[in-house]
């Protein structure tokens, strides 16, 4: 991730899961702050692909009208179009 333009916030956890948290990043030897802008940076985008999902799934339980387009399609194949 890019540090240009960054936020600095402060935060506060149990410390129990501030110790797994701890051990967790030193197992792939990565830095705290690097396990919490990753672990943000996938729900992020794990949110945004559900609300993605999510608006196709309402698109494709409306029904489709497509009569309105069915003299047009039949001309176009008739023509050789």
């Amino acid at each position: 991730m890019s540090s240009n333009n960054c936020t600095s916030i402060t935060l506060k956890f149990p410390e129990q899961l501030f110790i797994d948290g701890n051990s967790v990043a030193r197992r792939p030897n990565i830095s705290m702050h690097s396990l919490f802008e990753g672990s943000l940076a996938n729900a992020v985008r794990d949110e945004r692909q559900r609300e993605l999902s999510d608006s196709f799934i309402l698109l494709g339980g409306e029904a489709a009208d497509v009569e309105f387009a069915s003299h047009a399609q039949a001309e176009a194949v008739s023509l050789g179009g």
